[in-house]
């Protein structure tokens, strides 16, 4: 699991379209409370596929400020072709924080 981390990270890292948004704000799980948006987390979920490797499920969560939607549904689209180079696209949509009202992109991947 560590290693399939390793390798989104240096994956989106890698992307200039990532990059240009989020800069090096790309954590796992969790971010911490004075993170300035906009920034990104992933999240991993393993499943056994054979003896030899796994399937990985892939949540990367995408945090815009209040009155950013457009600018949040844009990056996930912006990331799509992208995502798809490299993983199997599930699914995305974009949601708000009740707690600060910031929108939240969710793009669900799997490895192929």
């Amino acid at each position: 699991m560590r290693e399939a981390g390793k390798e989104l990270f240096e994956y989106l890292t890698s992307l200039a379209e990532f990059t240009d948004v989020m800069q090096t704000r790309l954590f796992p799980l969790v971010s911490d409370g004075d993170t300035d948006f906009p920034f990104a987390i992933y999240g991993l979920r393993v499943f056994p596929q054979t003896k030899d490797s796994d399937s990985y499920e892939i949540t990367l969560s995408v945090y815009f400020k209040p009155n950013e939607y457009d600018e949040c549904a844009g990056f996930c689209d912006l990331m799509k072709p992208l995502l798809e180079n490299k993983y199997e696209w599930t699914d995305s949509s974009v949601d708000v924080s009740e707690e600060d009202y910031s929108f939240i992109g969710t793009i669900n991947l799997k490895t192929q």
